[in-house]
C-alpha cells in the first residue's frame, strides 16, 4: 500500500510517498481504508524535524487524523461503517485515566506520533479508538473533528455546560476557533468572536470584532483563547467576575503577565485544556450530526503530494488543508 514515510526525524528530506506493508495485526485491532486525513500543527512539526520525542515507530508514517472506511466487522462496528479516529491513546489504568481524564494519561501519546499515522491506505485501528459517523456530517468536517472539533467541545465544557451563558472566542477563524463559536451556538450559548473575518458570523457568532476593538464595558463568562500570550491581557479584562479563561495554544507566545489582584479580587479561573474524551467525542458527533454549514477548507492535497500541502499549510488565509489518501 502507499504511504508517506519518514525514514528519520530531520524533515522534509527524509519523507518519502512508498509502497509499504501493513503490520502485524494486534489484538482487538481493525483494518480501515484510509480515504481523508488532516493536516495539524502537530503533522507539520513532525514533518519538518521539529517533533523528536515520543515518536514511534521508525521509519514513521505521520498523520493524526483519520477519515476512513472499516474494512472488516468488529463487536460494534461493521463493514463498510464510515468512521474517524479518537487520536488520544491511553492506558486505561493510570490515576488520570480512572477519574476519567484518558486524554491526559500518564501512559498516552498521539495516533500518529506514538503509532503510525493517517498518511498510508490501510491502517489497523483498536476498535475502542474507531468512532462511526452518520452521512448526514460531510467529509471534511467529519476529519476535522477529532482534532480542531474535540479540542474546542473539551475547553468549553472543561468545568461544566455553559447554556445560556455568554462567550468570547479569540483566533476565531482558525480551524479550533471555528469549531468553538459553532459548538458555542449549538449548545445554547450566545458568542462573539475576535477575528478580522466577517464570514465567521454564518457559525453563530452574534458580534466579530477585530483584535482590540472589543468595546470595553463588554464582559463575557467564558473567553476561549488559543492565541498564547497575544490578547492575553485583553482577553482577561473581558470577563465576568466569576468567569473563566481557557487556553489551549501558544502560536502568539507563550509567556504572559497577570496581574493577580485581578485574579482574586474577580475570582477569576485560568484554565489549561487539551483534547477531550472518547465521551466527548461521541457526544460531539451527536451534536453536528443535524448541522448542515461545511467547515471551510482551503485545499485538498493528493498523498504525493504531501510536501506542497505543508507549504500551503504555512500560507493558507482561510480554511483547511486536507490529505486525500485514496478515493
Amino acid at each position: 500500500m502507499k504511504a508517506a514515510v519518514l525514514s528519520e526525524l530531520k524533515g522534509l528530506d527524509k519523507l518519502s510517498i512508498t509502497n509499504i506493508e501493513l503490520p502485524v495485526k494486534k489484538a482487538n485491532e481493525l483494518k480501515v481504508k484510509v480515504k481523508l486525513a488532516g493536516l495539524n500543527p502537530v503533522d507539520v512539526n513532525l514533518l519538518l524535524g521539529k517533533i523528536a520525542y515520543n515518536v514511534s515507530p521508525i521509519p514513521h508514517v505521520p498523520g493524526v487524523e483519520l477519515l476512513g472506511e472499516m474494512m472488516e466487522d468488529g463487536r460494534r462496528l461493521k463493514k463498510g461503517d464510515r468512521v474517524i479516529v479518537y487520536p488520544r491513546l491511553s492506558d486505561g489504568s493510570c490515576y488520570n485515566c480512572l477519574r476519567g481524564m484518558e486524554e491526559i494519561c500518564d501512559n498516552g501519546g498521539l495516533f500518529g506520533v506514538a503509532t503510525d499515522g493517517a498518511y498510508r491506505e490501510e491502517a489497523y485501528v483498536d476498535e475502542k479508538y474507531l468512532f462511526s459517523v452518520p452521512d448526514t456530517i460531510g467529509d471534511e468536517t467529519a476529519v476535522s473533528l477529532p482534532v480542531g472539533g474535540l479540542t474546542a467541545y473539551h475547553a468549553l465544557f472543561r468545568r461544566e455546560h455553559h447554556t445560556g451563558k455568554t462567550v468570547l472566542v479569540y483566533g476565531a477563524s482558525g480551524n479550533t476557533g471555528i469549531f468553538s463559536v459553532l459548538i458555542s451556538g449549538l449548545s445554547g450559548m450566545k458568542v462573539d468572536a475576535v477575528s478580522k473575518n466577517d464570514w465567521i458570523r454564518k457559525y453563530g457568532a452574534e458580534n466579530v470584532f477585530r483584535h482590540r476593538e472589543i468595546p470595553e464595558n463588554n464582559r463575557y463568562d467564558l473567553v476561549i483563547n488559543p492565541l498564547g500570550s497575544l490578547e492575553f491581557e485583553d482577553a482577561i479584562m473581558h470577563l465576568k467576575s466569576g468567569g473563566e479563561f481557557v487556553t489551549f495554544g501558544t502560536m502568539g507566545g507563550s509567556k504572559v503577565e497577570l496581574d493577580l489582584r485581578t485574579l482574586y479580587t474577580k475570582e477569576l479561573s485560568i484554565i489549561g485544556s487539551t483534547g477531550g474524551t472518547r465521551r466527548e467525542l461521541k457526544d460531539l458527533i451527536g451534536l453536528m450530526a443535524g448541522y448542515r454549514e461545511k467547515i471551510p477548507v482551503g485545499k485538498i492535497f493528493d498523498l504525493d503530494d504531501l510536501g506542497k500541502a505543508i507549504e500551503a499549510f504555512s500560507t493558507r488565509e482561510a480554511g483547511r488543508i486536507l490529505i486525500r489518501v485514496s478515493s
